[in-house]
C-alpha cells in the first residue's frame, strides 16, 4: 500500500518496477515417452564412449 495516496498496487511492475515481460507458467514437465529416449539415448553414448575407451571401435583413438 502506498502511504501517499492509500492505494494498493493493480500491477507487478507497481511492485517491481524493474520487471518486464509477461508472466508465463512453469513449463510442463516431460512426457514418460520422451524421458524413455533421453535416458535411451544416454546408455548409448556411455556405451559408445566405453567401447572407443576399450578400443573396441576401428579408427577409434584410445
Amino acid at each position: 500500500m502506498n502511504a501517499e495516496t492509500l492505494r494498493f498496487a493493480r500491477r507487478l511492475s507497481d511492485i517491481n518496477p524493474y520487471m518486464s515481460g509477461k508472466v508465463e507458467p512453469m513449463p510442463e514437465p516431460h512426457h514418460p515417452h520422451d524421458r524413455i529416449v533421453m535416458a535411451g539415448s544416454a546408455v548409448a553414448a556411455v556405451v559408445l564412449v566405453l567401447m572407443a575407451w576399450a578400443g573396441w571401435l576401428p579408427g577409434a583413438v584410445s
